[in-house]
């Protein structure tokens, strides 16, 4: 028996020859160095290969820099100390030093949710890509800087019930913590030679952007939001690829599709941030137009991210300054917002609601010119049976996306009407309903109803971060404020409450207890947003005085 043993056989408490390397370094391909004696504990045996492992690669490498892991899985043996969120900082927990980092084995498990719940809304980077860069990701830190990314982004969205300091929510900070810490590395190293990025650099902040809007730091996802765009701009997306300096290995027909897909992806996230957030947006509608067709991604992918551009469209810069000009930063604006703006924002929701089913129906070969879909309708009566028919058609959470997102303009476009007092309870003929002061309370609420119904699951929509809930919410919020209008059915029958029949106010009611229930049913709604609607929830039950009742026909529901 040799009378020193190496470092690795010494941690793992296993006969070492003495040489150099020992015959059990050799055989596990580990590093082979002897070093004095320490009296630190040791770590779980079960886990030193892998660490050993991961130590020499990165020394070898020479890439990444020396990060801190923290726990990915729930350990019941280990404990951990968390703290409180604050105001000023990451609202996560601070964990000690427990695990080793992920495997590239844990990266290469998530590309299947990856492809199934990310691509299809940010259709950049491909699966195939994904898995390219995690073999890349010790040699090239940009690479790596998108795995952790993108491994967070995943986890974030598709690992429920999500819970601030919960496991998810640790692993989901702490990858986000890689990511920086490699992104860092990567900038101060060569701070004075030329800044070359790509479309996974700005994936890269579009997905940190992505997590930290699930944490509800709008601000962080703000910073991370004008980071990716700046680096966009720096591409020139509207230039020919030969004049931008790119790499002449480039695809055109890939690489210039792909970048106009990234504008747009930005264009998007930008506007909701402003409507949410009241950050200024900077980006115009790109030149070129929507993103020019790609073979390379699926036809579904293709047409939905096209639908969703469209709507986000309807939110032009009017639109904004209107929005933006509710604090009384710029009255006139507010001024501005007139009947017939209002009407014909309406409509365009109207048409891009008969586009969207044509180009359901062309997705699954079976367009037909006879007869149109009402212009008022739900528009998307055939969509759950088209998709399950079919696995060329939209997922149902693309779908779900689409509706949910269409109703939150309308509700958008009816606040900045009743902000001016532009609705009516009685319409003439020739307004549009959505002129109504009741209109949320009946189409808008029927109709999210009865996408809820058809889904016969909110399971789907639970896989599409937080952007989704904060939608639902306004919906809901707006419903609940335009019921608190509407007194009892056998009360006074002029004004608002007269538009309704007799009977149909405890119709209304159920069908926004129901609403309530699945809106409670999200693990992302916070606390504030959950005694928002219980609030007033409690006014309509004590309006209606039908407490008991209420509670019946929600257990019966």
């Amino acid at each position: 028996m040799a009378k020193r043993a190496c470092d690795a056989c010494r941690l793992r408490k296993v006969r070492c020859n003495g040489r150099q390397p020992c015959q059990q370094c050799g055989h596990l391909n580990l590093g082979c160095i002897f070093s004095p004696r320490t009296n630190k504990r040791q770590p779980v045996r079960g886990r030193l290969i892998a660490q050993l492992r991961n130590e020499r690669e990165k020394t070898a490498s020479g890439s990444l820099p020396e990060i801190v892991p923290l726990p990915c899985t729930e350990d019941n043996n280990t404990s951990t100390t968390t703290s409180s969120p604050k105001s000023d900082g990451w609202s996560s927990p601070q964990p000690r030093p427990l695990l080793p980092s992920p495997h590239t084995e844990d990266f290469i498990s998530l590309i299947p949710l990856y492809e199934e719940y990310i691509y299809p809304f940010s259709p950049i980077i491909t699966g195939a890509e994904v898995l390219n860069s995690i073999k890349l990701m010790q040699a090239d830190p940009t690479h790596a800087a998108f795995v952790y990314a993108f491994a967070a982004v995943t986890i974030s969205v598709t690992h429920t019930p999500w819970r601030l300091h919960s496991d998810t929510s640790t692993c989901v900070h702490d990858l986000m913590s890689r990511s920086l810490a490699v992104r860092y590395e990567r900038h101060t190293a060569s701070v004075v030679t030329e800044l070359l990025v790509t479309a996974r650099d700005i994936m890269t902040c579009i997905f940190l952007e992505i997590c930290s809007m699930n944490f509800k730091r709008i601000d962080r996802a703000f910073v991370f939001l004008r980071e990716a765009i700046a680096m966009l701009q720096i591409l020139r997306v509207e230039r020919p690829l030969a004049s931008n300096n790119d790499d002449p290995n480039l695809d055109p027909g890939v690489e210039l599709p792909r970048r106009q897909r990234l504008y747009w992806e930005l264009f998007i996230h930008e506007r909701f941030l402003t409507i949410i957030g009241g950050f200024p947006s900077i980006l115009r509608p790109l030149s070129t137009g929507l993103p020019a067709a790609d073979p390379s991604i699926p036809p579904n992918v293709q047409i939905g991210f096209r639908r969703i551009i469209r709507l986000f469209l309807i939110m032009d810069s009017n639109f904004l300054q209107h929005w933006m000009a509710q604090d009384g930063s710029d009255a006139n604006h507010t001024h501005n917002v007139t009947a017939q703006w209002v009407e014909y924002k309406h409509q365009q929701l109207d048409d891009d609601e008969i586009e969207a089913e044509r180009d359901m129906m062309a997705l699954l070969g079976t367009a037909s010119n006879e007869g149109n879909p009402s212009p008022n309708g739900t528009g998307h009566e055939n969509l759950k049976t088209a998709s399950t028919s079919n696995r060329k058609g939209l997922t149902e959470l693309q779908q779900a996306d689409l509706v949910v997102t269409r109703l939150w303009l309308r509700t958008l476009v009816w606040q900045l009407a009743m902000s001016r007092y532009l609705l009516r309870s009685e319409l003439p003929a020739s307004a549009h309903e959505a002129m109504s002061l009741v209109f949320p309370a009946k189409q808008l609420m029927t109709q999210l109803r009865s996408l809820i119904t058809q889904h016969g699951s909110i399971a789907s929509m639970r896989m599409h971060g937080i952007h989704i809930i904060l939608e639902l919410f306004e919906v809901t919020n707006t419903i609940a404020d335009v019921m608190a209008l509407v007194p009892a059915a056998d009360g006074d029958k002029k004004g608002v409450q007269g538009t309704w029949r007799h009977g149909q106010s405890r119709e209304r009611i159920e069908e926004f207890l129901f609403l309530a229930d699945v809106l409670f049913s999200f693990d992302r709604i916070d606390q504030v947003q959950r005694d928002i609607i219980s609030t007033k929830l409690e006014a309509l039950r004590e309006m209606f005085n039908s407490t008991a009742e209420l509670e019946a026909n929600k257990g019966d529901g």
